[in-house]
């Protein structure tokens, strides 16, 4: 069973500006079939969502979020908080249920890139 995996993203900075390199793993981004970007309103909180057979990349750049997961919900959390500052890329395994919470004031914005095509039900 996957494990959560949380890799440093490089920030190279060019005077007052600063570029976010999330990553340049060829095999990584082969993987990639989908990319979405999702909006959370300060001080809310998203459903907590659940995949059988997607795995999710996510990444956080404007607003404090703190990522929650558990592979039961009855089980305590594992929380990871994420910001500009500490910039990381996370890897949620298969069948790991997660939530975000937004403890920022600004609108979040997430990255998930994905390695399935997304199924409406």
């Amino acid at each position: 069973m996957g494990k959560i995996i949380k890799n440093k993203v490089k920030v190279i900075s060019f005077g007052r500006e600063n570029i976010y390199k999330i990553t340049d793993n060829e095999v990584f981004i082969k993987t990639i079939k989908e990319i979405y970007i999702s909006e959370i309103k300060p001080k809310s909180q998203k459903t907590w969502k659940y995949s059988e057979d997607t795995q999710q990349n996510i990444y956080v750049f404007n607003s404090k979020i703190e990522l929650s997961t558990t592979k039961d919900l009855k089980k305590k959390n594992k929380i990871i908080s994420l910001d500009k500052k500490f910039s990381y890329l996370i890897r949620i395994p298969k069948k790991t249920f997660y939530t975000f919470k937004n403890i920022g004031r600004k609108k979040g914005f997430i990255l998930n890139m994905i390695d399935n095509k997304y199924k409406t039900k």
